[in-house]
Order: structure tokens, then sequence, then C-alpha cells
């Protein structure tokens, strides 16, 4: 693809598949399945996987979500989060 494309940036969007579980032993890792009246939450422990139940519609959780995203985005610290990204990316 990257002779068709002529575009050395087509390797970085290749997908690379990572065993989440080799990532570390005591990390928690949560699978959200988000269904139309709740969400499944899978959430793989150390000693196993075990299944939780939140009572939430799929719309009001994407309403959360979004208000969540636009505090991160606009709150008090985006100008120091803005700082940092800049830094580290260029």
């Amino acid at each position: 693809m990257r002779d068709y494309f002529k575009d050395d940036c087509v390797d970085a969007a290749r997908y690379v598949e990572t065993k989440l579980d080799l990532l570390s032993e005591t990390a928690l890792i949560i699978y959200p399945i988000l269904l139309k009246e709740r969400l499944e939450l899978l959430v793989r422990f150390p000693d196993g996987l075990k299944r939780y139940t939140v009572k939430i519609s799929a719309e009001r959780l994407t309403q959360e979500v979004r208000e969540l995203r636009s505090k991160i985005e606009n709150g008090p610290h985006t100008s120091f989060c803005l700082t940092l990204n800049s830094s580290t990316t260029g």
C-alpha cells in the first residue's frame, strides 16, 4: 500500500494486535458493551473476568460522555494540556 499511495504514513495506520492481558499482571481491563437500555461491563481482574450491569440508556450514556469530553477539552487545565500535547508531538 505504501507504494500505491506513495506515502510512508500508511505504515502508521496499520493495525497492530496487542494482547491486553500481557501488558500488565495487575491492571484492570474493561470491555464496555453498550446496549439500548443498559451498559454491560466485562472487567478482567488478575483473578478472572467479572460482569457488571449498569442501568442506563445508550442515549443517556452518550450524552454523559459528550458532557465529560467537553469539560475535559474546555476545562481550566485546557491550556496546560494543549501545551503538553504540542511539546510531546512536535
